[in-house]
């Protein structure tokens, strides 16, 4: 999995896949649409294909300055 791949275990265990953003709740939603309930995330919104996050690598190097 991509995930394991490019991060520990330990986020593995700690990610949700859903198309309700708004019933989740977190620190970070990747995303790259702000629709289904984006707005209402509580979190920091990361929108993947943006300026800011133009692919997983700009996603992955943030994340982990995060740490």
């Amino acid at each position: 999995m991509w995930v394991t791949k490019y991060f520990d275990d330990v986020f593995h265990k700690r990610m949700i896949i859903t198309h309700r953003k708004d019933l989740i709740d977190g620190d970070y939603l990747i995303d790259d649409r702000g629709k289904n309930g984006t707005s209402e995330f509580r979190g920091e919104w990361i929108q993947f294909g943006s300026e800011g996050f133009p692919d997983w690598d700009a996603v992955v190097n943030y994340l982990l300055s995060k740490k």
